[in-house]
């Protein structure tokens, strides 16, 4: 395992104790879980096709009360598919691996931040705001 599935796994086992994703928590928990035992003796073409299948029940259960973060495991899947063909051709899977860690890392944040109230808090607006440096109150004021 490298070091950021150490970390993500330890950020599983704390998520798993708050109301608002062990849900999740735990679905990803089980799916790691399963994906340990049951691809350490599997050849390498068949590697890629059961990690998919992982990520898609994992995707599965999350998609009615996790919704971006089941749309993070969809594209695990798509990134094992992009395994599968690093290996047909014979290349080397660091870029694999990359893609693979920036998706988990990026799932784990984003179940991070559903802690705040139960969902997603991301002031988009705000951000939109400040870019197009446009501030409603003095709109509001000229109106």
């Amino acid at each position: 395992m490298y070091t950021y599935q150490y970390l993500i796994l330890a950020a599983l086992c704390g998520l798993y104790f708050n109301k608002q994703t062990s849900k999740a928590a735990e679905a990803l928990l089980l799916g790691w879980a399963f994906y340990i035992a049951v691809t350490l003796h599997l050849s390498t073409e068949y590697y890629y096709a059961v990690t998919a299948l992982v990520e898609l029940i994992i995707a599965y259960k999350l998609n009615l009360n996790y919704r971006l973060v089941s749309y993070m495991n969809y594209s695990l899947i798509l990134v094992n598919l992009y395994g599968i063909l690093l290996f047909k051709h014979g290349i080397q899977p660091e870029s694999y691996d990359e893609a693979y860690e920036i998706v988990s890392i990026a799932q784990m944040l984003l179940l991070v931040l559903r802690l705040s109230h139960g969902r997603i808090r991301f002031p988009l607006q705000f951000i939109v705001d400040y870019l197009v440096n446009f501030d409603s109150r003095k709109a509001h004021g000229t109106m």
